[in-house]
């Protein structure tokens, strides 16, 4: 079963229903495979810079050191792989950090045996999160 948590932008609200459907942001929870095998490139796609500096400075600091040491260039891609293990189980949580930081909302968790079940749930929630807006909007008015 798959984990997604679910954005939307914190404006959302002067969007129309379906504008905010197609706006809807699902963040998959654990490991991201991309994000392991191509570290860099990956953090670079998405904007999250101070995260690729520190990925940069700490490969060439430990890799540096590890290659100053004498232990060769295998204890190099060793450090290599850690520092993408370390990118891709922090995946998610730097991707939440990028949208909270965005002034984006959290709408909740959806889960589902596949991603599409899951936006099937998130519109829903969302729907409903439309309809309870309206009734208050309506309960003020009134």
């Amino acid at each position: 079963m798959t984990t997604y948590v679910v954005y939307e932008e914190a404006d959302a609200r002067r969007l129309s229903p379906a504008e905010r459907v197609e706006a809807l942001m699902l963040v998959k929870d654990g490991f991201s495979w991309r994000a392991f095998l191509f570290s860099g490139i990956w953090l670079a796609a998405r904007g999250l810079w101070g995260a690729l500096a520190l990925w940069a400075a700490t490969l060439a600091v430990l890799g540096g050191g590890v290659w100053l040491v004498g232990l060769g260039p295998l204890a190099v891609i060793f450090v290599w792989i850690a520092l993408a293990l370390v990118v891709g189980f922090e995946a998610s949580s730097l991707l939440r950090d990028q949208l909270e930081g965005e002034a984006c909302q959290e709408l909740g968790l959806v889960a589902g045996g596949a991603r599409s079940d899951c936006e099937t749930v998130a519109v829903a929630k969302l729907k409903s999160a439309i309809e309870n807006e309206r009734q208050q909007t309506s309960s003020i008015d009134a």
